[in-house]
């Protein structure tokens, strides 16, 4: 099977998209990315139409790795895809010109039960940040050296975000626009590993003067950056 320079182009944003949250192992099934970073708390979920049949998977273990070969081509990269009698991709050579570079793809009996499938969480409130609001949160972040961010979506929509440092000193902001309910008014409050989360509402930012943050029910928080849906689990407190 070939991809064309079309379909390496969107396979190369992809992963770029993916490595925002530190996504390191991905697969590419039934028309979408799936993947999830070491820590399992973030996690890429999104249409992605590629060249070949659906029923096909290909396991990327180390999207960190495809990542840097498909950087050794600028433009011009065809790929041929070797796959087994199962219909799973085990190498693809990359080639442009004279040159050509593999890459050994990982077996799905080592990732099945490793990526996530879907989202369950059933959207509950949309929150929505300001350029600004994202670029002050950020450097609030890395300024507290905060490990969590809190968000608090008050009954009425008033929407609170939270950091703070080891010595428990806060930053607080009131975003600018009411959190909009999709389902019952109810309050919540999840908190949030603060570098992936950051690091999605950054480059959600970059594309856009708003970036809207759809919290389940369950608290996994879903942005979209440049087209991607990417999912934030929020930590578990114990309640």
């Amino acid at each position: 099977m070939k991809l064309p320079t079309s379909d390496i182009e969107r396979l190369r944003e992809a992963l770029a998209v993916a490595k925002v949250i530190d996504v390191e192992l991905a697969v590419l099934a039934d028309g979408k990315i799936m993947g999830v970073n070491d820590k399992r708390d973030g996690a890429i979920i999104s249409e992605l139409q590629l060249g070949f049949p659906s029923d096909t998977k290909v396991g990327i273990g180390r999207v960190d790795e495809l990542t840097k070969r498909l950087a050794l081509f600028s433009e011009g990269a065809e790929a041929e895809l070797k796959a087994n009698d199962r219909g799973e991709v085990t190498m693809i050579t990359l080639a442009a010109g004279r040159s050509k570079v593999q890459f050994r793809c990982t077996s799905m009996s080592l990732l099945d039960r490793k990526y996530p499938k879907e989202n369950a969480d059933d959207p509950a409130v949309v929150v929505s940040f300001t350029k600004a609001e994202v670029g002050q949160l950020s450097r609030a972040t890395k300024t507290l050296a905060a490990e969590h961010i809190v968000i608090k979506v008050s009954k009425g929509g008033a929407t609170h975000v939270e950091c703070s440092d080891s010595n428990n000193d806060q930053f607080a902001l009131v975003l600018e626009k009411p959190a909009e309910f999709l389902a019952a008014e109810e309050p919540t409050v999840f908190t949030y590993r603060a570098t992936v989360t950051s690091a999605l509402l950054d480059a959600g930012a970059r594309d856009t003067d708003t970036v809207d943050a759809v919290i389940g029910a369950g608290g996994s928080l879903t942005g979209i950056v440049r087209g991607h849906s990417l999912i934030i689990m929020p930590k578990a407190t114990g309640d």
